[in-house]
This record gives structure tokens, sequence and C-alpha cells, in this order.
């Protein structure tokens, strides 16, 4: 049985005629004649009456048959109409950049993968950048979907973008800080210390970190450095510690943290070429995978 012998059937059904059939099919009678009667012999039933005037009907097998052929056909055309828009979808480069020190990179391979599960054809291109860089690449047009802070995103013409979780911040410190890392369980433990942050992430980390520690009773010790690397550095050789965002805590041996009541909106934005499907896509997929981490 095939494609031709189910269409060539539900015409003459409809038809009810082999001569109007085979004209709609744009083939002779005897063929379409010859079609319906190798599959009756396929399926060992008629499916037909035939009468003199040419004129036919269905037999009560042949009205079952027709029902099921029909939704064989429906679901055939469907299924090739999905398939010819996926081959008519080009292969395309999507550009992703993401916060330097973010450890999100298993999640983020995960959100591509169920990304082009549905919508085959992207290959994406991961990139970790500084929050200044992300908005100058994503402006440029040289990334065209990017993760980043809200209060680090700067908005662009034909930028769209959309505040999608919320991220908890943490106090990062390491074994060499400190002999008893269980004894630091509060941001008032830590007034002693130096709080070391990065000049390259947003203008007014060192009054947001002025802020969050008044209510605890003091003012920090803040120390400068050029880049988030530099700081995770002196935070592991003990001389310091660092608020930073719960996706940015290292998985090197040594370091801890403690969890703060202090939240940062995260920012997915994009090039407006990116379509509509594939933002709606990676949202859902990042919500999935990175929400709640």
């Amino acid at each position: 049985m095939n494609t031709n012998q189910i269409r060539c059937f539900l015409e003459a059904a409809l038809e009810k005629n082999f001569t109007r059939a085979a004209q709609k099919m744009h083939m002779s009678q005897p063929s379409i004649s010859r079609i319906i009667s190798t599959l009756e012999k396929e399926l060992n039933v008629p499916l037909f009456y035939r009468s003199r005037n040419k004129k036919i009907d269905l037999t009560p097998s042949g009205e079952v048959y027709y029902e099921f052929f029909k939704k064989i056909q429906f679901e055939f055309e469907l299924k090739r109409e999905a398939a010819d828009k996926l081959a008519a979808q080009k292969e395309m480069n999507l550009h992703f950049g993401y916060v330097a020190k973010w450890n999100i990179y298993p999640q983020l391979m995960n959100v591509f993968q169920e990304v082009n599960s549905v919508r085959p054809g992207i290959d994406f291109l991961p990139e970790c950048q500084t929050f200044s860089e992300l908005n100058r690449l994503l402006a440029n047009r040289e990334l065209d979907m990017i993760l980043t802070l809200k209060k680090s995103f700067t908005c662009a013409a034909g930028i769209g973008s959309e505040d999608i979780l919320e991220l908890k911040r943490i106090i990062l410190f390491s074994d060499k800080f400190t002999d008893n890392p269980g004894s630091f369980t509060t941001p008032e433990d830590f007034k002693s210390s130096a709080f070391y942050y990065a000049t390259d992430s947003h203008p007014d980390i060192n009054l947001e970190i002025q802020n969050f520690c008044r209510p605890y009773g003091f003012a920090p010790e803040l120390k400068p450095l050029s880049n988030m690397e530099t700081v995770i550095t002196m935070v592991e050789n003990g001389s310091g510690v660092c608020i930073i965002d719960y996706w940015g805590c290292s998985n090197i041996k040594g370091l801890h943290y403690i969890v703060l009541d202090s939240f940062n909106t995260v920012t997915l934005a994009w090039n407006n070429a990116v379509s509509e499907e594939v933002v709606r896509l990676v949202r859902e997929s990042i919500l999935l995978n990175l929400k709640g981490t």
C-alpha cells in the first residue's frame, strides 16, 4: 500500500465514478481502476460496489477504510508541511554572550540542545564577556543574544530585552581566609574583612556594597580590582571576600559562601533580527534550566 493508492481511493469515493476520479488525478480510467483493484486485493475486501452505469458506491468495508484513510492523509499533509518548513529553514549561527565568571555553561548547553530539538538548524556559539563588552558587542550586532544583569544592561536601537529571573547573591570566601568557615554565617561576621570588587562590573558596585553592609552596622573596607578574575584570585588566596552573584560561585576547592537576602535581576537581550520564535524558545528553556539555581 502506498500514498498514491490512498489518494486514488479517496478521490474515487468522492466522485463516485472512476472516470471523473481519473481526470482529477490526471491519469487514465484503466489506471485508476487497476490501482483500486490492487488495493482491494491487498486489503482482501471489496471497497466499492460497481454498477453498469459506471457509478460506484462504498461498501461497508470501504466506508471504514474511507474514514481511516482520510485521517492518514490529513496527518500526512500536516507532517509534510512541517517537514517542508524545517527543510526551508536555513542553517544559522546564533552568537550568544553571557557574563564572564558565571558558571552556567552546562545549563546553557542544555538550553541550546532543547531549542535545537524544536527548531533545528541553529548553531549556538556561546562566549563569555564583561558586562560592558556584552553591551558593545550586542549593539554592534557581533552578538545576537546576551544574558546579563539588568543594572549593567544598556539598551540600544534595534535591541529587545526582557527581565526573566531573580538571581541570589552570596559572600564568597576561602579556607585561607579562616580556619573555621562554618563560623561565618551572616554578613556581620565579615565586618573586619576586605571586600574586593571588579571595576568592570557596573559603575555603582562600590556604593552597592556599602549600602548592603550599612544595615549590619559596619562600613566595608573596599578594594577595587580591574576584573573578576583578579577578584576571585584574591579571595582564593584568603586576602578578603567578595559579594557576587550565585552563578559566579567558583568550583575551586576551598571556596565557601553564605547566601544573602539580596538579588539581582537577570535580563535576556537580543538583536531584533532574531525571530520571535527563537527568543521565546530560548527564554522558556533558560527559565527551565536556570531558574532556582
